[in-house]
């Protein structure tokens, strides 16, 4: 019986074995009945150039016809090693030719699963085209502000107003940033610059990563990206403890906007604060909510940020109070939109100062402002 346990059998290298199964991939007949494909490597057979050099290429059989594929490699016979399908060791690049071939092997193999799970129909015209395209390579950058811009109208302003300087910090760490170039690593980077460059809190650089994965999906979505470069959220969120008024804190902001004490900026604010707490609107309902919306003491709406799921209309009863700022605001009204509200920056900007001013030992930001026990 032959002993196959042989030094030769079992000093094969990787790349001998794979040569021995191209080898055999090579001398096994195509069925004619078989639509499935089948990637050989050919060298011998190809014509001989004037410079005394051939290209290895790839065959590929499938529905009964044959394309021929280049690899880029071309070298002269004397490199040609035909019994393993590769080139021989004694080439000075032997190596980086015989990674080209199997690149080139893989890119074909994956284009075969790509159609299948896309239930796409494989054709030769079709393989040779995707084959040919070159990588795509663009800069996440530029695609991130176009994409910005065209959800303008789509998403909130202030939306676009944070997303847009989420994309200015990115920016600034990397003004072009190669599809390639986004990798694990360079997140991880990324993320030491927020935290150790900009100090950055934890949430604020999970939030920072998390809508730059939102424009990654949309660019996987636009066929530019074939997976995500960031499996996961480099930064853990931290769980937030919403942070209610009470009663005498309320009492304190009411007797102080009735004093008519502040600048008219400051006072104008607090009024619109006033009037959130007691009907518990968000800022982006606040700065939308007409005339049109009031009928009696209810205050009837369909909220903005769920619209799009939900669309459930909510009646809110307006107490005194809350009809008492709606008449200090004034006559002057754009498109019939009760508040003239300004910028969501500067609304909380000005709360936190009004709320320094009353003493009051709370972090007033927009999970929290709106709300009291």
């Amino acid at each position: 019986m032959e002993n196959l346990n042989t030094p030769e059998i079992n000093g094969l290298q990787e790349e001998d074995s794979g040569a021995i199964m191209t080898k055999r991939y090579r001398e096994r007949k195509t069925s004619a009945k078989s639509d499935m494909p089948n990637i050989l490597i050919e060298y011998t057979r190809e014509r001989l150039m004037d410079d005394g050099t051939k290209q290895v290429v790839l065959l590929v059989y499938f529905a009964k016809q044959r394309s021929r594929f280049q690899t880029g490699v071309v070298i002269a016979p004397i490199d040609w090693d035909e019994d393993k399908g590769i080139v021989r060791k004694s080439h000075k690049e032997a190596a980086k030719l015989n990674l080209m071939v199997k690149n080139k092997m893989a890119k074909l193999t994956e284009l075969f699963v790509r159609y299948t799970l896309q239930n796409t129909p494989l054709t030769h015209d079709r393989l040779r085209e995707d084959y040919e395209k070159p990588e795509y390579v663009f800069d996440f950058i530029d695609f991130m502000e176009r994409a910005i811009e065209e959800r303008k109208g789509v998403v909130t302003e202030s939306t676009i107003r944070q997303h847009t300087g989420i994309l200015s910090k990115l920016k600034v760490y990397s003004p072009r940033l190669l599809s390639n170039k986004m990798t694990e690593e360079f997140f991880e980077g990324y993320s030491r610059y927020l935290k150790v460059t900009l100090k950055n809190e934890m949430n604020t650089r999970h939030g920072n990563f998390k809508t730059i994965r939102s424009y990654i999906q949309i660019a996987i979505r636009k066929g530019l990206l074939k997976e995500s470069p960031m499996a996961k959220n480099p930064v853990k969120q931290l769980g937030g403890k919403r942070i209610f008024l009470s009663d005498v804190e309320l009492r304190q902001m009411i007797e102080l906007y009735r004093a008519g004490t502040l600048s008219d900026s400051r006072q104008n604010v607090l009024r619109w604060f006033l009037f959130s707490c007691f009907t518990g609107l968000r800022l982006s309902d606040l700065k939308r909510i007409t005339f049109d919306d009031i009928a009696g003491d209810l205050l009837i709406l369909i909220p903005y940020k769920s619209r799009n799921n939900s669309a459930k209309t909510v009646k809110i009863p307006l107490n005194d109070m809350a009809k008492q700022m709606i008449q200090d605001e004034g006559e002057f009204h754009v498109d019939n939109i009760i508040f003239n509200c300004i910028s969501d920056q500067k609304m909380r900007k000005y709360i936190k100062l009004i709320v320094g001013e009353l003493d009051i030992n709370k972090v007033i930001c927009k999970s929290c402002e709106y709300r009291r026990n």
